[in-house]
C-alpha cells in the first residue's frame, strides 16, 4: 500500500502502465502531463486523502469511466485515511452527474428524433 502512496506522490494519477505507454508513444508530452497532473499530489494544498477522492471522481466519471483508475484511487484514499463512507460518497455524486447529463440529453434527443421523423428520416 505504501508503494502506491508514494508512486502517487512522485508520479500523480497515472497508472505505471499508463506512463509507460506514454513515455513510449510521446516522452516530451508525457513528461509535460507527469510534471502537471503530480502538482496536485505535491503541492499541499489538497491533503493526499482530498486529491485521491478527487482522482477517484474524475476517474468514475461518467466522461471516463476508467475502472482501473477508479480502483487506484479507492484504494489510495483508504490508505490516506479516507473512509469506505467517503468513497461512497464520492462514486453516488457521480451517479448524479450521471443523471443530469440525462437530463440534458433525453430532451435533446426527443426533439432531435421529433425532427428525424419530420425530416422522413432524413439526416441532417
Amino acid at each position: 500500500m505504501r508503494d502506491r502512496q508514494d508512486h502517487a506522490v512522485a508520479h500523480g494519477p497515472w497508472s505505471q502502465e499508463a506512463l509507460e505507454l506514454l513515455r513510449a508513444w510521446d516522452p516530451l508530452w508525457a513528461a509535460d502531463a507527469e510534471r502537471m497532473t503530480r502538482a496536485a499530489w505535491q503541492a499541499g494544498g489538497l491533503s493526499p486523502r482530498i486529491a485521491a477522492l478527487v482522482a477517484l471522481a474524475v476517474a468514475s466519471a461518467c466522461t471516463a469511466l476508467d475502472a482501473d483508475g477508479t480502483r487506484r484511487h479507492i484504494r489510495a484514499a483508504l490508505a490516506h485515511g479516507a473512509t469506505a463512507a467517503e468513497a461512497m460518497a464520492v462514486l453516488q455524486i457521480g451517479v448524479a452527474q450521471g443523471v443530469q447529463a440525462c437530463n440534458i440529453g433525453v430532451p435533446i434527443l426527443a426533439e432531435e428524433l421529433t425532427a428525424f421523423e419530420r425530416n422522413g428520416g432524413a439526416g441532417a
